[in-house]
């Protein structure tokens, strides 16, 4: 059997080479020629399928087959496929369909966006096999390792802290929410991680994929995650109130709501050391098995059977 692997190439120096799914993508293909040597893999660039004919194709929106957030293993003979999804709404691929052939496609592989909208987050109603989430930069990942081994100080914040692009709750938050300190300035990766380091107890707030990359840095660093309970399953269950402690709001529309409960779980976890001590430690392991590059390509061998695609 032949496989052709599209993903955009990690080239070291470049964003590209520095963003985790791309990273990932290489490390699974890698593994799966040492784990299959009948099998032919070709790797294929998907950058450079973006025109036919000059028109815009393919990859000419984020959520169009072969963009930079997608990974698809595709058999040339039959044209079945699978797709690893790292773009932030599955709905474009469910609902849209530009440019999907979903006839052919043999299994989707999330590692976010399952959810129906950006209020609510009710998840989508679609057969998808549970992965694991990654966070967005190597760099990250490798600077909270870092500063993980070192044990720098922590102290428990005085308001909840988040540093985040300005819409949505968030924009809310600024606004309206003196409880809490939001920060839109843009830093480095380094910098961006190095400030959740000293904190005992970081926040999540849902971006447009559910899921951000701090919930993933907030568990790398050992600090206790407060954020809403995620619809997105994965492989190993992240549970809430065991991993990280879940903002108890029926409604997320609600943002008044929402912000008072975040600040009710943050005053509950203030008061409880050996809590937020229990939930860094949960967070920390399930990351360790679940999160990381190799601990995701680990996952993707385990769930993904190329014979599928016979």
């Amino acid at each position: 059997m032949r496989l052709n692997f599209y993903y955009e190439i990690p080239t070291p120096g470049s964003i590209a080479g520095n963003t985790c799914h791309l990273v990932a993508a290489e490390r699974f293909l890698n593994l799966c020629k040492n784990t299959y040597p009948d099998i032919e893999f070709n790797y294929i660039n998907s950058w450079g399928i973006t025109y036919e004919n000059d028109i815009p194709t393919l990859r000419s929106c984020p959520g169009c087959k072969f963009s930079h957030f997608f990974v698809i293993i595709e058999n040339p003979d039959n044209k079945k496929f699978f797709v690893i999804s790292y773009w932030d709404s599955l709905k474009d691929i469910a609902l849209n369909g530009t440019f999907w052939d979903l006839e052919n496609c043999m299994g989707i592989f999330p590692s976010a966006g399952t959810h129906t909208d950006n209020v609510s987050f009710k998840p989508i109603d679609l057969d998808y096999t549970p992965i694991a989430p990654l966070t967005i930069y190597k760099s990250l990942e490798d600077r909270a390792q870092e500063l993980y081994l070192l044990n720098i100080p922590k102290t428990t914040p005085d308001s909840l802290f988040f540093r985040g692009g300005n819409y949505g709750f968030r924009e809310y938050l600024s606004n309206n929410d003196k409880r809490f300190t939001i920060n839109h300035e843009r830093i480095d990766a380094a910098m961006f991680v190095e400030e959740m380091a000293k904190n005992t107890i970081n926040i999540d707030i849902n971006a447009v994929a559910e899921i951000s990359g701090r919930t993933i840095d907030a568990m790398a660093l050992g600090t206790a995650l407060i954020r809403p309970k995620l619809s997105i399953k994965y492989h190993n269950p992240l549970i809430p109130d065991y991993h990280y402690a879940e903002v108890k709001c029926d409604d997320l529309s609600n943002l008044s709501r929402l912000a008072d409960a975040y600040v009710e779980k943050f005053e509950e976890l203030k008061k409880d050391k050996e809590l937020v001590k229990f939930l860094s430690e949960n967070g920390r392991k399930w990351y360790e098995e679940n999160a990381t590059i190799d601990a995701h390509v680990n996952i993707l061998k385990k769930v993904i059977n190329l014979n599928k695609l016979i």
